[in-house]
């Protein structure tokens, strides 16, 4: 079974307000001095930031909240006894993983339930799947991914279960961590060498390491920049992925233009073509640490390049 993987991002910021208060003295009143009659201010608390986990939980709680049961079912407090094997968790239980359950009897049947839900999608999602699985109806909603929420998914099973239909609802969200504030090229970058590095290929002569630009242009260097500071963490989870050749395009970003300041780059930029790709960062010759999403091919669109060896 495939379950399409859709993914909106819900993050808090906080705003500070500043109020100063002052009176005029009425007629024949003495005046007061500035260090008698102090202007007041009020700032409020700065509500803090939602990490990726809390963003999770809080997307997964607003999507159960908006599930609509079929007419005449009725919500159960928990999962009935002897129901565990009969609907098993429609997720691997992964670390990144968000979950809430609910549970429902109806007076329908299966097939009833499933039809109801083929017409009747849960505010803001669309369907993104339906099937069997181990014999038991499914019927999948996703909202979009963002760049914290990998996945966001409404699940529901529906069996036969002590005279009645039992519908067991999953929202779930796999969060990824957010991009490092650290994790980012410098500031000051005016240009920047792209390089490819075919890798092995045992079907084509394919040239070796070979630099594809050198590019000064001070908004197409920007532009490049602002993609590889804004690109999300790597997805998380177990992919079956391509064969990987060792293919990579580098990009190393400099300050300066050739002088003292940009014999070393300021910042090297490693995608793997190959595999599940993605991206690897280095700022002042320091690994960041963190495995980000791919940027190849906006990269190479971006710049208007084409890799060895592939179509443009």
């Amino acid at each position: 079974m495939t379950r399409t993987v859709i993914r909106t991002a819900l993050l808090a910021a906080g705003a500070a307000l500043l109020a100063g208060c002052a009176s005029q003295p009425g007629p024949g009143a003495a005046s007061a001095s500035p260090s008698t009659r102090p202007a007041t201010s009020v700032v409020p608390s700065r509500p803090a930031t939602l990490s990726p986990q809390q963003t999770a939980r809080a997307d997964v709680s607003a999507m159960a909240k908006a599930f609509v049961a079929p007419p005449g079912a009725r919500r159960l407090a928990g999962a009935p006894a002897g129901s565990a094997n009969l609907l098993p968790p429609f997720s691997f239980g992964d670390k990144n993983d968000v979950v809430t359950t609910g549970w429902w009897s109806y007076s329908g049947t299966p097939d009833q339930a499933v039809g109801w839900f083929m017409s009747h999608v849960p505010p803001g999602t669309t369907r993104t799947g339906t099937g069997t699985m181990n014999s038991v109806p499914f019927v999948t909603f996703g909202r979009p991914a963002t760049a914290l929420l990998q996945s966001r998914e409404l699940d529901v099973q529906v069996a036969v279960h002590d005279g009645s239909t039992l519908l067991r609802v999953d929202a779930q969200d796999t969060w990824r961590p957010a991009h490092p504030a650290a994790a980012v090229i410098p500031a000051g970058v005016t240009r920047l060498v792209v390089i490819a590095s075919p890798g092995s290929n045992p079907s084509k002569a394919l040239p070796g390491q070979r630099t594809l630009a050198t590019v000064t242009d001070p908004t197409l260097v920007a532009r490049t920049v602002a993609v590889v500071n804004a690109l999300p963490t790597a997805p998380v989870g177990v992919f079956n992925c391509p064969n990987d050749g060792g293919a990579e395009l580098t990009l190393d970003f400099y300050r300066g233009h050739g002088d003292t300041d940009g014999t070393s780059p300021a910042a090297v930029v490693v995608d793997r073509m190959g595999g599940c790709g993605g991206t690897l960062l280095s700022v002042r010759g320091v690994p960041q640490g963190v495995a980000l999403a791919d940027s190849s091919q906006q990269i190479l669109s971006l710049l208007k390049l084409t890799f060895p060896g592939r179509a443009g």
